[in-house]
């Protein structure tokens, strides 16, 4: 896997996260990312509230997506999301950043 693109509000913002990280490409808004026919998989890390908003746009545009906990802010909005990601056939799982960190972290001391 590798970062192809990053979208931000802010394309300055967009660009310097693209230049440090290495993606190739960089968008101002959310629906570019989410048009790009090369990217496979969306990383959803804004603010809780546009989450849904988000994510519906990755799903409506074919994309298999990772968001970053909570998923939505009421079950509702959730509800819809796995009801489109599963009338689209792509993947959609909540991510907890911290989880993985914590088992990084234990498994470096284990070793």
């Amino acid at each position: 896997a590798r970062l192809l693109a990053v979208a931000s509000r802010s394309g300055e913002r967009a660009a310097g996260f693209a230049k440090r990280h290495n993606a190739e490409r960089n968008y101002a808004d959310y629906e570019s990312l989410a048009v790009d026919p090369d990217v496979d998989v969306i990383y959803i890390a804004t603010p809780h509230n546009f989450h849904f908003e988000h994510t519906l746009l990755s799903l409506d545009h074919n994309k298999s997506v990772l968001i970053e906990k909570p998923i939505c802010v009421n079950a509702k909005e959730t509800g819809k999301l796995i009801e489109t990601a599963r009338g689209k056939q792509v993947f959609l799982m909540e991510f907890i950043r911290g989880k993985s960190r914590q088992t990084k972290y234990q498994n470096n001391h284990i070793l």
